[in-house]
């Protein structure tokens, strides 16, 4: 059973300081909220378990659990840490470590994007793979980017964060076939730079590929998938979303 992890530990601090008053993952749209479109493309995977991980005296509980009722999703867990982290790759780690259950696959996926109908991929065999990364094709130096091995195969030769070194732009959407090799990526790149960066989770397949691990993307078409990440995305959908 795959486990479908849901950091929330950012802020929302360019949502407050644009002057909204409730964090993003409360924020409306048609009616329902952010956090709810985030999930709603998990219908296929209600039987499997979900981690949502948070900061505590940041993250509603409440709310959480009610949207988690109207999404129909039952098989859950919350964990809340004590403080902020120094990005998503940390926040994934530290939640899956205090977590009451044993985690084997992991699927990683943003609160503020949106996708339809999540399943996983045809192009290739998951089977045959230690994690892959899902993209759409685009443009700019603001997305996670993955570089194929070979023209044609669904092979990763490496990944980098806003570097922009190819169209195969990441959606936000991770595979790993086991946490632990998310959490060796992880502590080896702790280990290894002494900046004090944020830390985000593309990068870290490189560990892994360069130790000879099969890491694989997908390609999905840019319009199954919706961004809301910062203000001006979210004003751009509000008033025009179509699901």
């Amino acid at each position: 059973m795959t486990t479908i992890v849901i950091p929330m530990a950012g802020q929302s601090s360019r949502f407050y300081n644009a002057g909204y008053t409730v964090p993003k993952y409360k924020l409306r749209i048609d009616n329902k909220s952010v956090f709810y479109y985030a999930l709603k493309g998990f219908n296929s995977f209600k039987e499997h378990f979900f981690l949502i991980i948070g900061i505590k005296n940041i993250l509603d509980e409440n709310f959480v659990i009610k949207e988690m009722l109207k999404l129909g999703f039952d098989n859950y867990e919350i964990v809340l840490l004590d403080h902020p982290t120094n990005g998503q790759a940390e926040t994934v780690v530290k939640g899956i470590e205090a977590c009451g259950n044993k985690i084997n696959d992991i699927m990683i996926f943003n609160i503020d994007t949106f996708r339809k109908d999540i399943n996983f991929p045809v192009e290739f065999d998951i089977g045959e793979c230690y994690g892959y990364l899902e993209t759409f094709i685009g443009t700019g130096m603001n997305w996670s980017n993955i570089l194929p091995k070979d023209h044609g195969s669904h092979e990763v030769r490496m990944t980098a964060e806003k570097q922009g070194i190819s169209e195969y732009c990441c959606t936000g959407l991770y595979y790993f076939k086991d946490f632990s090799l998310l959490s060796e990526s992880y502590y080896s790149w702790l280990k290894n730079n002494c900046e004090n960066n944020e830390i985000y989770i593309a990068p870290l397949y490189n560990y892994l590929i360069k130790r000879g691990y099969r890491i694989c993307y997908s390609v999905i078409n840019k319009n199954d998938v919706i961004f809301c990440g910062v203000p001006d995305e979210y004003k751009l959908i509000k008033d025009g979303f179509y699901w």
